[in-house]
C-alpha cells in the first residue's frame, strides 16, 4: 500500500474539476459542495494550503447563505476551515471556528456524538499547537473517555484517541503515562491494521520520541530505524512521513 503521489494528486485534480462541472450542470448544491471539498483536500495534499483555505471559506460562506445546507453540513465546513487555518499556524482564525462548531454539534447532536467528538479532538490539536497543554489534555481526555466507553478496544478512533492523549501527556512531562498510552495504541493498531499501516508506523515513531525523551536513546534509535525501514517500503523514500523520520 502506497500513499497518493504528488503527480497522482494532480491527475485527481483534473478529474475533480470535471466532477464539479457535472455537479453544477445538475444544479445540485450538495454535490457541488462535496466536490469542492474534495478539491480543497486535494490542494492540501499538494501543499497548496492558502488556496485550500480560501476554497473552504468560500464553501462555508455559500452554505451559510443557502437553505440546502443542513446544520451538519455547516459544522463539517467550519471544522474543515478551522483545520486548514490550524495547519497554516493561523490559530486566531481557527479558534472561533472550532468554538462555533463545538457549540453547534453539542447542541444539535449531543456531547458524546461522533461528530462532536471529532471537532473536540481537532480543537485539542489546536490547543496543543498553541502550547495550551492543559486545555488540550482536558479535551483529549474527554474524547478518549467517551470512545473508551462506547467503542471496541481496537477501533481506529479509540486507538487514535489513545495515541493523541499519550503524546499530550508527553508534552506535559508525564513520560511513563505517555508510554503506556502510546504502547497500547501501537499494539492495537498492529492487531487491527497490520505492522506496516501508516497509522501503526505513526504510533511506532511516537513511541520512539517518548523513549528519546526518557533518555533511552538506544531503544529510541532502534524504534526509529524500524519505522524508517517500514515507511520506505510502504510510502516510498520521498514521502513526507519518511523524510521526517529521523
Amino acid at each position: 500500500m502506497r500513499w497518493t503521489s504528488f503527480s497522482a494528486t494532480k491527475k485527481i485534480h483534473v478529474i475533480l474539476i470535471q466532477d464539479l462541472e457535472d455537479a453544477r450542470a445538475l444544479k445540485s448544491k450538495s454535490m457541488e459542495w462535496a466536490t469542492l471539498t474534495r478539491i480543497a483536500q486535494n490542494e492540501e495534499h499538494r501543499g497548496l494550503l492558502e488556496t485550500a483555505c480560501e476554497r473552504y471559506g468560500e464553501i462555508l460562506t455559500a452554505a451559510k447563505e443557502s437553505d440546502e445546507a443542513s446544520d451538519g453540513d455547516r459544522y463539517t465546513m467550519l471544522n474543515n476551515l478551522a483545520l486548514c487555518h490550524n495547519r497554516m499556524g493561523r490559530y486566531e482564525l481557527a479558534e472561533p471556528l472550532f468554538e462555533e462548531a463545538v457549540a453547534g454539534t453539542t447542541k444539535d447532536f449531543g456531547p458524546e456524538h461522533p461528530e462532536t467528538l471529532a471537532v473536540l479532538n481537532n480543537q485539542a490539536l489546536l490547543f496543543s499547537n498553541m502550547a495550551r497543554y492543559r486545555q488540550g489534555r482536558e479535551l483529549y481526555q474527554r474524547v478518549y473517555n467517551v470512545r473508551r466507553k462506547t467503542l471496541p478496544a481496537d477501533d481506529r478512533e479509540r486507538l487514535r484517541s489513545e495515541y493523541n492523549l499519550g503524546m499530550m501527556l508527553l508534552k506535559q512531562g508525564h513520560i511513563n503515562a505517555a508510554r503506556r498510552m502510546v504502547k497500547r495504541a501501537l499494539e492495537g493498531r498492529t492487531r487491527a491494521l497490520g505492522e506496516r499501516h501508516p497509522e501503526t508506523l505513526f504510533a511506532l515513531n511516537g513511541l520512539a520520541i517518548i523513549e528519546d525523551s526518557a533518555g533511552n536513546y538506544e531503544v529510541s534509535q532502534a524504534l526509529l530505524t524500524q519505522a524508517l525501514s517500514r515507511r520506505r517500503a510502504v510510502l516510498g523514500p520521498e514521502h513526507r512521513d519518511t523524510l521526517i523520520t529521523t
